[in-house]
C-alpha cells in the first residue's frame, strides 16, 4: 500500500501456476456466510490506520464491511465521520485528525493466520470511482519490531483510479522507503473492471512471483532483499485486504460514491512435505 513509481509490464504465459494437485490447501475463506466477517480469521481495522494522506476512516459498520452473496463486501461511502480516537493534543495524525469525509472497510489476519512460503489465490472484482485505492497485500509479522519497510510488504494487487484498467503489483523492503523497496510493475487489462479476476502469488525461499489469472507478471529474486543475515521475505507474513480512498490514488469525488470492492474467496496452499513451509493459526506453528 505504499507503492512508488510503476514500471509497465504484462502477464506472460511463462511460469504458469503449478497444477493444483501439487498443492495442499492450508487456509481459506470462501465468505459464504452472511453478516459479519469470521472473527476467527479476521481483525476488522477501525478509525485511521495508515497512510496519512488517505481520505477514509475505517469502521466495523455493516455498510462498510460484511459478508453477503458469497462474498466479502468492502464499501466506501462519502460520509463525514468523527474519529473515535480523536485527541487534539496528540502529535500522532491518527489521533489529532478529527474527521474523515469517507468511510470504508479493511481487514487483516494478524495474530490469526500467517504463513511462510506457498501459493495464494484471491478472486476479486474491482469497481472504478475517482479516488478508489483497493488492495490485496501482505505485511511481515515483525512490523512492530523492525517497522516498515524493513518488515517487507507484498502487494498482490493495487488499483488506483487514475490508472484505469491497470493492475499494479509491488515488493517493498529495506531500512527506509528510499532503499530497495518499491519494485512495482503494472499492465493494462481491458476487461479489468468488467468481471472477477484471480490475483495471486507463488512464494519460495528463492523467489516471489505475482500472478494475474494464473499467469506470472512480476518476479523478485529474494537474494536482492538480503541484508547481512536478514531477509524480509524469509519470515512469516499476514494478509490485509482494504478499500482505501485517496492516498496513492487521486483525490476522491463524492459524486462517485458509494463504491465497492468484492472478494469472492482467498485460498492459501503449501506443498505437502516442504521442509521450508510453515504457517501459524492463532500463533500456533504448523507444517503442511
Amino acid at each position: 500500500m505504499y507503492a512508488d513509481e510503476a514500471n509497465s509490464s504484462k502477464a506472460t504465459d511463462n511460469n504458469v501456476v503449478a497444477n493444483k494437485s501439487e498443492w495442499k490447501l492450508i487456509w481459506s475463506d470462501e465468505f459464504n456466510k452472511s453478516g459479519k466477517v469470521d472473527p476467527k480469521k479476521w481483525n476488522i481495522e477501525k478509525e485511521f490506520v495508515r497512510n496519512e494522506n488517505a481520505q477514509q476512516l475505517y469502521t466495523d459498520n455493516s455498510k462498510n464491511i460484511k459478508q453477503a452473496g458469497g462474498m466479502l463486501v468492502l464499501q466506501a461511502l462519502a460520509e463525514k465521520r468523527k474519529n473515535k480516537n480523536f485527541d487534539s493534543k496528540s502529535n500522532n495524525w491518527r489521533f489529532s485528525r478529527e474527521f474523515a469525509d469517507y468511510t470504508s472497510g479493511s481487514v487483516n489476519s494478524q495474530g490469526k493466520f500467517s504463513f511462510m512460503y506457498g501459493k495464494v489465490e484471491i478472486k476479486a472484482k474491482l469497481e472504478h470511482g475517482k479516488g478508489v485505492w483497493p488492495a490485496l497485500w501482505l505485511i511481515g509479522d515483525n512490523i512492530k519490531k523492525v517497522s516498515w519497510p524493513a518488515c517487507g510488504e507484498i502487494d498482490i494487487l493495487e488499483y488506483i483510479s487514475q490508472d484505469k484498467q491497470k493492475v499494479h503489483g509491488t515488493f517493498h523492503w529495506g531500512k527506509s522507503s528510499s532503499l530497495g523497496g518499491g519494485h512495482t510493475k503494472n499492465f493494462v487489462v481491458p476487461d479489468l473492471l468488467d468481471k472477477f479476476h484471480t490475483y495471486g502469488m507463488i512464494w519460495t525461499p528463492e523467489k516471489l512471483e505475482l500472478t494475474f489469472d494464473g499467469k506470472v507478471f512480476h518476479t523478485l529474486d529474494l537474494s536482492k532483499a538480503q541484508d547481512g543475515d536478514y531477509n524480509a521475505f524469509r519470515q512469516p507474513f499476514h494478509f490485509i485486504m482494504n478499500l482505501a480512498i485517496g492516498g496513492w490514488a487521486e483525490k476522491a469525488d463524492p459524486k462517485d460514491y458509494p463504491r465497492k470492492f468484492l472478494i469472492d474467496y482467498i485460498r492459501v496452499y503449501q506443498q505437502k512435505g516442504d521442509p521450508n513451509a510453515e504457517y501459524w493459526i492463532d500463533g500456533k506453528k504448523k507444517k503442511p
